[in-house]
């Protein structure tokens, strides 16, 4: 299905080469997590951890099903962010910009605005995802990873605040965020830590093999929902270690963004502009230009209205 799609499909940026598919020669692969398995895998000469998988993540099936409706709506609402890639993947939270255009603000990356009524109760609910998302990070998984992040966040960028409608208390990073596991049953956490400042929502997504720079070491991403086996592509790889992790719902992966991963392609028809949710979930990934930019804001070299000036501007900025 994928091949004639890549080498005769549109393209969304004809100045990129087209790229052939590649095929997967499992006699490399060294290692597979297979799906609702746990792990942690380290480098055996260094020690260090390579990635932690976690499966059964969330144990409140409502409040899982509250996190697909929201990361769902999200993917219906704003634009991806890598439109040469399959599926989508959306930027939530602030935003380092376009290259060209390098700015500090809050991501207006939707898809219409028709939407702009509905963003401000959407800001806050997907503020509300991440920050579930980032505590659950903080009580299940190791010192090594959070401490890695938590040093990144010391630098004293924003959190993911809903543009500033959640931040509260004396703490640094503290504010409230609310869970809404049913229509009317909502929990309100206060003096909470908020998420860091950026992350994906994604849908039916895949990537060839790749790398990136990220200010912070280590990267979590959380599939949510997936409903086909993982002969249905979609998997996870870690390539310089020979890693695959099949996907399954409520699956946390750790993975350092700095080594070459990718996700595979899925059993899905191209050409169909609305596919059926195959595989949902969410990331914490951050620009690597992100810390220069709110310098720049802090210092007062590029102002909020002038960032929403160059933002209205360009309804064809690429933000990363």
């Amino acid at each position: 299905m994928w091949a004639p799609f890549f080498a005769y499909g549109p393209q969304p940026d004809a100045r990129l080469h087209r790229r052939p598919v590649h095929r997967l020669d499992p006699q490399r692969l060294q290692h597979v997590v297979p799906a609702g398995e746990n792990r942690v895998i380290c480098d055996a000469r260094t020690g260090k951890i390579i990635a932690i998988v976690i499966h059964n993540f969330c144990k409140s099936d409502p409040t899982l099903q509250w996190l697909m409706r929201v990361v769902e709506r999200g993917v219906h609402f704003k634009k991806s962010v890598r439109l040469e890639d399959p599926g989508s993947l959306v930027l939530m939270g602030y935003t380092a910009g376009a290259r060209s255009c390098p700015i500090f603000y809050w991501a207006r990356n939707v898809r219409s605005k028709k939407f702009d009524t509905e963003m401000e109760q959407f800001n806050y609910e997907s503020s509300s995802v991440f920050a579930l998302f980032w505590n659950l990070c903080r009580s299940h998984l190791p010192d090594e990873i959070i401490s890695d992040i938590q040093s990144f966040l010391d630098t004293g960028i924003p959190r993911m605040d809903a543009g500033g409608a959640m931040a509260s208390g004396d703490a640094p990073g503290a504010g409230h965020y609310t869970v809404s596991p049913a229509p009317d049953v909502s929990f309100t956490f206060h003096e909470a830590q908020l998420a860091p400042p950026t992350g994906v929502f994604a849908a039916n997504y895949s990537r060839a093999v790749h790398y990136e720079h990220q200010p912070h070491d280590y990267s979590i991403s959380w599939t949510l929902a997936r409903s086909d086996p993982p002969s249905a592509g979609g998997n996870f790889f870690i390539s310089q270690y020979g890693i695959r992790v099949e996907q399954a719902p409520n699956t946390v992966v750790v993975w350092m963004p700095k080594q070459p991963h990718g996700t595979s392609l899925q059993h899905l028809d191209p050409l169909d502009k609305e596919p059926p949710f195959l595989q949902t979930g969410l990331a914490f990934i951050t620009s690597p230009r992100i810390l220069k930019v709110w310098d720049d804001f802090e210092q007062k070299r590029i102002t909020k209205e002038e960032a929403l000036s160059l933002l209205d501007e360009k309804d064809d900025v690429k933000y990363e």
